[in-house]
């Protein structure tokens, strides 16, 4: 027993493969196209599957918003249709559907310290069991980290009418709502992020709610949007992306078909100012809203002009001269944003793929892994990489697969290859993570890390 500790304290797995790789056009016109749009959204409920991959898919590929699940927990106490694999085995692999999901509907993903404990039957003991002051900071962490113009909630804050975990995820996102803007309120986050008001809150309701109540129609007032709706571009509905994205829930049996035509969200009103007919009521999501961004605002409508889907590597130019413009932007939210965009944009456009492959499966801190780089582009700009910044970059020339060693020194202090919420023993309503900055990702940062850079016309 104790050589079996030794070796797990020792041992440091890392990812062996990392990668960049080519894009469809579709998508580059995609990404173009969200260039211009400075919207962010969050949407809140408690597990994973408990989002509304429509709404995410529609509000992520449609209004082009940056559009956040924030799960509270990562599922540890629900079943496994998959295998014998439960509690936070279970959370891990629950954890990587929800990132497979998100991958397919476009959305991002994020988690409180919350632990799935099992059924619970009112948001009261759900709050206790969760230690209602460590979850509410993770939830203000959230809205301040993310800058949610609009936050929806997946359940109705009213208790008796689901799982206790369902209602307490919406009651503790309208008392977030407030206490985010508040800079009394969790006052050590402040050092990374800023308080923040968003907009509005409000309940994504649906008919067979309302029917439960013995409402024979939903109330007026509501906004309602048609997620149903096809997207030419990628050559699909919301509903079939839905579909695929629902499906990744496969420990949970969440396979889906998609159901074409019209299908339609309510969405009731729970704090804020309230909206008439667009979530994004009174939000000024074009470049406007930011100091000095009407000129690059200027610059992203003339490159979506000018897009030739025959030719994407037409528009490296102007990202590059966008890039620039970036560089001298003072909100540093939207620049870092706009700017991986950007990066992932020029990338896209000029073909390029990059791999680092290594045959040995784990390291020892302390010691070396041995790789190697595989780089090609497809582009007639002057690309070039550079592995390492006392060595010449290397030019890489059109259609030509470069391969190059590149290995990889393990620090001798590297901590063993593990989520980063499980290192420390956590309790029955949630997990110990002591690192501010960590709380939320949905996977934690390697602790080994090469960097490659790319120069593309002089520009790195």
């Amino acid at each position: 027993m104790v050589r079996s500790q030794i070796i797990i304290c020792l041992v440091s797995l890392i990812h062996l493969k990392a990668s960049v790789s080519p894009s469809s056009v579709a998508e580059i016109q995609l990404g173009i196209q969200k260039l211009g749009t400075l919207a962010n959204v969050l949407y809140v409920a408690a597990h994973p599957d408990d989002e509304n991959t429509r709404f995410i898919a529609y509000m992520a590929n449609e209004v082009l918003a940056e559009t956040t699940y924030l799960s509270l927990t990562r599922g540890d106490g629900g079943q496994n249709l998959l295998g014998d694999d439960l509690g936070y085995k279970l959370g891990i692999a629950r954890t990587h559907e929800l990132l497979a999901a998100r991958d397919i509907d476009g959305g991002k993903q994020f988690f409180s310290r919350a632990n799935d404990f099992g059924f619970s039957k009112s948001a009261v003991e759900s709050i206790e069991i969760w230690e209602k002051d460590l979850v509410m900071a993770d939830v203000v962490w959230a809205i301040r980290k993310l800058r949610p113009d609009v936050i929806i909630t997946r359940f109705s804050p009213i208790p008796g009418f689901t799982h206790g975990h369902h209602t307490a995820a919406t009651q503790l996102a309208i008392e977030a709502f407030d206490l985010a803007a508040d800079s009394e309120q969790f006052p050590e986050q402040l050092q990374w992020v800023r308080p923040w008001q968003a907009k509005r809150i409000v309940w994504n309701t649906s008919r067979g709610f309302y029917r439960s109540r013995g409402v024979v129609r939903i109330p007026v007032g509501m906004v309602t949007v048609d997620v149903g709706v096809y997207n030419p571009t990628l050559g699909m509905a919301y509903s079939e992306i839905a579909a695929t994205s629902r499906s990744a829930h496969k420990t949970q049996g969440f396979g889906s078909t998609a159901q074409l035509g019209e299908s339609i969200e309510y969405f009731e009103h729970l704090r804020g100012d309230p909206a008439q007919k667009d979530l994004l009521e009174g939000v000024d999501i074009s470049w406007s809203r930011l100091e000095g961004g009407e000129s690059i605002g200027d610059q992203v409508a003339e490159l979506q002009m000018s897009f030739d889907s025959s030719n994407p590597q037409g528009s490296v130019r102007g990202l590059l001269e966008i890039s620039a413009a970036l560089e001298r932007l003072h909100d540093s939210f939207w620049k870092l944003r706009k700017l991986d965009e950007v990066q992932d944009l020029i990338f896209a456009c000029i073909g390029l793929d990059i791999e680092w492959l290594s045959s040995e499966v784990e390291g020892i801190p302390g010691t070396r892994i041995d790789g190697q780089l595989a780089a090609i582009h497809r582009s007639d700009f002057d690309v070039k990489l550079r592995l390492d910044v006392s060595v010449e970059p290397r030019t890489l020339g059109f259609n030509q697969l470069v391969r190059l060693p590149l290995s990889i020194d393990i620090p001798e202090n590297a901590q063993v290859s593990q989520p980063y919420w499980l290192r420390e023993e956590g309790g029955l309503g949630s997990y110990e993570v002591n690192d501010q900055n960590m709380i939320g990702l949905p996977e934690g940062i390697s602790a080994v890390a090469k960097t490659v850079e790319v120069i593309v016309e002089g520009i790195p």
